[in-house]
């Protein structure tokens, strides 16, 4: 048997008919009879020998080379440079982020350190006052610092939060041509923040930012200054003091600096969440500014990022949204984000910032400003937000090229990819109707999509048994890359079972043999379809299925006209298990290879550590899980038509393969050796020692962010070594009425927290009632006004905190009115509201006026008691609903309040842990946590906390 079929191949004899009714039905049976007045169809070709596996390690190596090549372009950085006339020089930026993260240190909004970092920088730039000669002319710089007061809400998730600042500052920096004052009435603003968050250096976020900014004060004071030409508009360079605090810097200069604000047309955003690797040009909304940002020699940006970060996704916010909501204004927002497992950690130093990484983001963004305000074809004086649902392409390739499309050009190469691909796909079908290419490409099409469905229900299957069966949950996090050997095996694997299937559904050798080539027709009809939806819906990132329609037309078009001939294709000359030409297969990896490959680590550079700070309620397996599956499917397109080169029973062996590396790779990373966490890439514990001021209770509250098991035994683990004489830590309820960490409010929705009982210190409270009259933290209502009539309480509560900063008012009231400018209060009656401050060294007490409208039972109880305008002060002993010598007045408001101690933070106050009771105890926890568990990056803050009524 096996010699008489080789001989009927090489004779060109025909194969065994279908079966009436399967797919394959086409063509007559062999010596049929064709029906009276039907055409006579030829037979369709037999099929060849087996093709030689040597394609599949040619195409591997292929692949690999390709992909490693674009992957080498994309994470190298340039050399770093030392000062030099006309060139941006790495090791200024990196002396100015040394001295702010190693000599100033802690940057809090509140703390001397902060106010120190600030008169240092000002020193810095009042140097550059006055008129500098350069190659293009004079050029003027003016400096301006603003200090004011303000209010603002800030939107997170579904929480609100309301802000007033006091006494926040700027530092702002005007060039501009000294001959040409109408330069002044367009100017870029070039933005980064001098503040870092709790407690964390800040090397990279902002230090990184700011170190850029001077140096492009130092080339455009400079002598061979690098512009492109005389300044045609002016350059703002603004020093924001408070944007971890949630943006109030930014809000007070764009509301309130009249010299400036006015004349700024767009914003260049300089941040970091990360120590390594290029920035990435996450937002944009300008076509305008992406013109500019074209010039940059080195861009990394995408669309795609820019849909992701604006649905919401990326649970993080920036300068560049209060300049774009306050003042109208379009912007770039550009950040670095390789490693940024260590962003707001205490390992965000400059020794962990790569080498090359300030190099390349001050190139670009030298590039990006001297286009903008020095090009003739700068359209900075014009630049107009782009609508949302009609935004431009724009992409990089190989971290050298950037490609901006604008979306009418889009459009019209859509409908130009739609029109070819319906000509290729009839083509096809008619030229390849002898192997019913209509029915078989219909039932590719349904593959695809079942395998994409069926690959992410594979990954997330094992996700499920990594969490729940073998509590082993993001044992991957340890490494962006690892999620790829623990959830790729399986999606391949689920995708090559539809596959199999889909081989199942046809009997006839000729059917299932097409189906390789079928498949390339379902991919670019798939891609192209999924691109005319996600254009009609505005999606920017329409663009990733554009580039698989591309690869995939090009191939087929590939196929069918250079490596065959499509009249011999018609003449049926090719049998179904040689439509294909391996070379169809390299031009179906060039694109992945480039763009799947950088995508993934792109991806995964981003998400896999944003994992560590989603909560615990996040499903985090799953979440990764679903984007390698995802990322695999659109990154290795051509091993859906390769599953059908080889026969059912290779593809039997190939899945059976992927199973068992999926079974070996569940056992290694659910192994004990496989821990989440490392010392670089560590575990977040938001540790607050609370002491309330009402009880005189000390409690310490551990709380973490990520779906990482075993908290509890971390959190027993330190109880047992500072509290051993206490009982153990019990779960919290983390909702907007843990006052614990208010101070974190609203991000604190992410923490699962655990709280036990501490020993009580010795030495007195400074802030408790029965301390020094000066350093008491209290509330007081004041200025009463009673409108029984309309049932309205007007009242003042003011906030007296010495030495504390950050402070909080949580409370349950039906606001009508507040004194927050140009800030409505909520709608809906009665509910939850926190009420932020922060502000300047020594701002010591802040107040809120209010129109409350009072309940039947307010209304009751003020009425019983008559209008009182004293000043009123009483602190709660004991909880709501709970027997009190005291019991609580209705008419008023019950107020949970808190800051923090602005020198009971370790490790920036650890020179006074001898001084202070709270430091001393971090200082036990901290020596534990580093000796026992250097996995762990904590913030140890030490929170004052109170009930009043008021």
């Amino acid at each position: 048997m096996p010699s008489k079929r080789k001989s009927v191949a090489r004779t060109g004899g025909t194969a065994p008919a279908p079966k009436a009714g399967t797919p394959g039905a086409v063509a007559a049976a062999p010596g049929a009879e064709p029906a009276p007045g039907a055409p006579t169809e030829p037979a369709s070709p037999a099929l060849a020998p087996r093709p030689s596996l040597s394609l599949l390690g040619y195409l591997l190596a292929f692949f690999v080379a390709l992909s490693a090549l674009t992957l080498s372009l994309h994470y190298s950085l340039p050399k770093p440079q030392a000062e030099a006339p006309g060139r941006f020089a790495e090791a200024n930026a990196m002396e100015t982020m040394r001295v702010l993260a190693y000599d100033f240190g802690y940057r809090i909004v509140g703390t001397k350190e902060h106010v120190d970092a600030e008169e240092w920088l000002e020193k810095k730039l009042r140097a550059y006052e006055g008129v500098h000669k350069t190659q293009w002319g004079d050029v003027q710089v003016e400096v301006w610092t603003q200090i004011g007061d303000g209010a603002h809400r800030f939107d997170f998730m579904s929480a609100s939060v309301f802000k007033k600042y006091y006494s926040m500052s700027n530092l702002i920096v005007r060039v501009s041509p000294a001959d040409n004052p109408a330069a002044k009435e367009n100017a870029l603003l070039v933005n980064s923040h001098l503040d870092s968050t709790l407690p964390s250096p800040g090397a990279a976020d902002d230090g990184l930012g700011v170190g850029i900014m001077l140096e492009l004060l130092r080339l455009y004071t400079s002598q061979e200054t690098p512009t492109v030409g005389p300044l045609r508009h002016a350059l703002v360079l603004l020093f924001n003091n408070g944007e971890e605090s949630l943006q109030d810097a930014s809000h007070l200069y764009i509301t309130q600096h009249e010299p400036t604000r006015g004349s700024i047309r767009g914003v260049v955003n300089l941040e970091a969440c990360g120590v390594s690797g290029p920035e990435l040009l996450f937002q944009a909304s300008s076509e305008e500014l992406l013109r500019g940002y074209a010039q940059a020699r080195r861009p990394f940006g995408t669309v795609l990022a820019n849909d992701v970060f604006g649905s919401g996704i990326i649970l993080s916010d920036t300068d560049a949204r209060v300049f774009e909501e306050y003042g109208h204004v379009e912007m770039l927002d550009m950040a670095v984000v390789g490693s940024s497992y260590l962003y707001h950690t205490r390992r965000d130093i400059p020794a962990h910032v790569q080498p090359g990484v300030a190099q390349h983001f001050g190139d670009n963004v030298l590039d990006i400003v001297s286009y903008l305000t020095a090009s003739p074809e700068s359209k900075l004086a014009h630049t107009k937000p782009f609508p949302r649902r009609k935004p431009p392409i724009y992409f990089s390739i190989f971290g050298r090229f950037f490609v901006h499309i604008s979306n009418k050009s889009w459009k019209a190469l859509s409908m130009g990819f739609s029109a070819y691909a319906n000509f290729l796909m009839s083509s096809t079908v008619r030229a390849d109707r002898h192997f019913n290419a209509l029915g078989t490409s219909t039932a590719a099409m349904l593959g695809m999509i079942l395998s994409l469905v069926v690959s992410l229900v594979s990954a997330n299957a094992v996700a499920l048994l990594m969490t729940r069966g073998l509590n082993s949950g993001m044992s991957w996090y340890s490494h962006e890359a690892l999620p790829i050997a623990l959830y790729a095996p399986p999606a391949i694997a689920g995708s090559f079972a539809v596959q199999l299937a889909l081989r199942s559904c046809f009997r006839d050798a000729n059917a299932k043999a097409y189906l390789e080539r079928a498949t390339i027709t379902a991919m670019f009809s798939i891609y192209t379809l999924g691109l005319m939806i996600l254009n009609a819906f505005g999606i920017g990132s329409a663009y990733l299925l554009a580039l698989g329609s591309i690869t995939s037309l090009l191939a087929a078009t590939a196929n069918d006209f250079i490596l065959q001939s499509f009249g011999r294709i018609e003449l049926k000359h090719y049998p179904a298990n040689r439509r294909v030409e391996p070379a169809t297969y390299f031009l179906l990896a060039v694109v992945p290879a480039i763009f799947g490959s950088e995508g993934t680590v792109a991806f995964l550079d981003l998400f896999v550590p944003l994992t560590g700070r989603t909560g615990e309620i996040s499903p985090s397996d799953h979440i990764i899980a679903t984007i390698v599956a995802a990322l695999a499917f659109m990154a290795l397109p051509m091993l859906l038509p390769l599953s059908h080169r080889y026969g059912t029973a290779f593809l039997v062996r190939a899945i059976v393969g992927l199973l068992a590396i999926s079974a070996l790779m569940v056992a290694i990373f659910a192994s004990p050796a496989m821990t989440p966490f490392s010392p670089m890439a560590p575990k977040r514990l938001f540790a607050h020692q609370v002491e309330n001021i009402t009880d005189g209770a000390w409690t310490m509250h551990m709380g973490h962010a990520d779906a990482a098991p075993n908290f509890a035994a971390l959190v027993e683990d330190v109880r047992a070594h500072i509290a051993p004489n206490h009982a153990v830590a019990e779960l919290e309820i983390m909702d907007e009425n843990n006052s614990a960490y208010d101070i974190l409010y609203p991000v604190s929705a992410f923490i699962t927290p655990y709280k036990f009982d501490i020993d009580t210190p010795a030495v007195p409270s400074l802030w408790a009632p029965k301390g020094a009259k000066s350093s008491r933290f209290f509330i007081t209502a004041k200025d009463e006004t009673l409108d029984l009539a309309a049932g309205t309480r007007r009242v003042t509560i003011e906030v007296t905190k010495p030495g504390l900063i950050w402070s909080v008012m949580a409370f349950d009231a039906d606001i009508l009115e507040w004194d927050l400018p140009n800030v409505l209060p909520p709608t809906g009656g009665r509910q939850r509201h926190h009420v932020k401050e922060v502000g300047r060294a020594g701002v010591d007490s802040w107040s809120l006026t209010m129109l409350l409208r009072l309940s039947p039972e307010e209304l009751a109880a003020a009425r019983a008691r008559g209008q009182d305008r004293r000043p009123y002060t009483h602190l709660v002993t004991s909880a709501k609903g709970a027997p009190s010598a005291q019991p609580r007045d209705p008419s008023r408001l019950w107020i949970d309040f808190s800051a923090l101690d602005a020198q009971g933070m370790w490790p920036s106050s650890r020179h006074l842990a001898s001084s202070r009771a709270s430091l001393g105890m971090f200082e036990k926890m901290n020596a534990f946590l580093l000796d026992q568990h250097p996995e762990v990056d904590s913030m140890l803050l030490s929170v004052v906390a109170g009930v009043a009524e008021a």
